[in-house]
């Protein structure tokens, strides 16, 4: 199983301003689309992990939901509305990454957050590489994602549009 965080950080690493609001995100068109391959990441995964924050905000848009078609477990302590095609699970992240493996151990997977549930996937050494679109915008404050530098590695830096710079790293070899 493969496992990738990709997601947008603002030019000082924040991924949500103070209030965990996104509005500084630039909207999604076509160009940034293809410039970012994001519609062929979204092709590639076949299952969805994220935590309760980031699943209560995407419910917030009040759009149909995004991840038709692909299985998503949201790692959570408290108990919400069951909906198709959604896992809700208590488990810690070593539990349920072993549980998915032993039905398909070839499967991508997309981690889109939140900054939390990120950090106990490399914690537990889950994270096998990491897009970062890291947007020209600096909040100053807000939520912060680390990426530890002893357990990724950058491999590759590209410039794309809108002045957004692209890094992709890989799980350092031990």
């Amino acid at each position: 199983m493969k496992i990738i965080l990709n997601i947008a950080v603002s030019s000082d690493g924040f991924i949500a301003d103070k209030d965990g609001g996104i509005g500084w995100l630039p909207e999604i068109d076509e160009e940034l689309n293809e410039q970012t391959k994001f519609q062929e990441f979204m092709d590639s995964v076949s299952i969805i992990l994220m935590g309760s924050k980031t699943y209560e905000q995407i419910l917030s848009f009040n759009v149909p939901w995004p991840y038709a078609g692909k299985k998503t477990y949201v790692f959570s302590s408290r108990q919400h509305e069951s909906r198709p095609e959604v896992e809700f699970t208590k488990e810690n992240v070593g539990q349920t990454i072993k549980r998915i493996r032993s039905h398909d151990p070839e499967i991508k997977a997309w981690l889109i957050g939140g900054a939390e549930l990120a950090k106990s996937f490399f914690e537990n050494d889950l994270v096998d590489e990491v897009v970062l679109s890291v947007i020209p915008v600096k909040l100053e404050e807000g939520i912060k994602l680390a990426i530890p530098e002893d357990k990724m590695i950058l491999k590759e830096k590209n410039a794309i549009c809108k002045g957004i710079v692209q890094e992709f790293y890989v799980r350092c070899k031990k």
